[in-house]
């Protein structure tokens, strides 16, 4: 009879630890491509103790069994800023500044790109060009919180695999986003490597105190690049394009976040006209007789209807048949 109790004893645990074991599983499940309750490189630490007696009643020493399950890194895409369209003049290159926040559960590299998508038929050879990549830090809340809306409140996360003034690649002075809302990061208290603790983010009230922020809302850094367009070669008299496509793709997520831009290039229009007048008449473009031996008075007027600055400009006006020219008769008028 005790050889039977002890096997439905030992049947027991057998089957409440496939349940725990299961249940173990399901939690580091849980999060999918487009959020994550759990902070990348949080340990969860399983252990089992059994205390038993001799058959003499005798206490035995404990036994004890541990099992750690470190939580993966669930790649997301990230958030990235629209910048306004803008302007430059040919030949100048302009930069646009992006935004860009992780979405992810622990720190993340995302692979930046930048395209020449499209151009205006009077521009060719334009150029885009950004960093090759960033590398962004996230965690997750672990005590729920209300963040006040000055001072600072102190965030307690995950701990991380590391003891580096940093949690999950969050560091003091990093910006990051919670719930949609931005802060700055005051400080950091990093307990990385110990099983099962907490450190602490602390962060400065933004003007706005937020609602009760539950456990595993994502703390993702946000961080800022610069693309910049170089125009082409502008071939017309006439305002340009470029169309410019920039990307932002996290590891292992088959879906980039994207932004497009258009550049507009600003070229000089020129246009001219002359007139002609005897002295005292109107100036007229044509119709007008003049006796020989006249003086004759030219004028010349260069107009400049684009929208940048034309440079170099030189006039040429070759003396006509039949004329000579007064010396220093000449003048500008701007």
């Amino acid at each position: 009879m005790t050889t039977s109790a002890q096997n439905k004893s030992s049947g027991f645990f057998r089957g409440l630890l496939a349940v725990m074991a299961l249940a173990a599983l399901w939690v580091t499940a849980l999060p999918s491509d487009s959020s994550a309750s759990t902070a990348a490189n949080t340990v969860i630490r399983n252990t089992v103790s059994v205390n038993y007696q001799d058959t003499a009643s005798h206490a035995m020493p404990q036994v004890q069994a541990t099992v750690d399950i470190t939580v993966a890194l669930v790649n997301a895409t990230p958030t990235l800023s629209a910048p306004a369209d803008q302007a430059t003049n040919a030949g100048t290159p302009i930069g646009y500044t992006y935004t860009i926040t992780s979405n992810a559960n622990g720190p993340d590299t995302y692979t930046l790109t930048a395209a020449v998508t499209g151009q205006s038929g009077g521009i060719s050879g334009s150029t885009a060009a950004a960093p090759a990549s960033v590398t962004l830090g996230a965690t997750t809340i672990a005590t729920a919180v209300t963040i006040a809306a000055a001072s600072t409140t102190a965030i307690t996360v995950p701990n991380d695999a590391l003891s580096n003034a940093s949690v999950n690649g969050i560091a003091s002075g990093n910006t990051v986003v919670i719930n949609g809302a931005v802060y700055t990061v005051a400080s950091i208290v990093d307990n990385g490597g110990t099983v099962g603790g907490t450190s602490t983010i602390t962060v400065n009230g933004n003007g706005t105190a937020s609602g009760l922020l539950p456990v595993g809302t994502i703390i993702g850094q946000q961080a800022t690049f610069t693309m910049t367009v170089t125009p082409g070669t502008v071939t017309a008299a006439a305002n340009q394009t470029v169309t410019v496509t920039t990307t932002a793709k996290g590891g292992g997520v088959p879906v980039a976040a994207s932004d497009v831009t258009v550049t507009t290039v600003n070229v000089a229009t020129l246009g001219v006209t002359t007139e002609v007048s005897l002295a005292g008449t109107p100036w007229v473009a044509l119709g007008l007789q003049a006796a020989p031996g006249a003086s004759l008075y030219y004028r010349i007027t260069v107009t400049n209807s684009g929208s940048s600055n034309a440079t170099s400009v030189v006039i040429t006006d070759p003396l006509p048949p039949y004329t000579t020219y007064t010396a220093g008769s000449a003048r500008q008028a701007v």
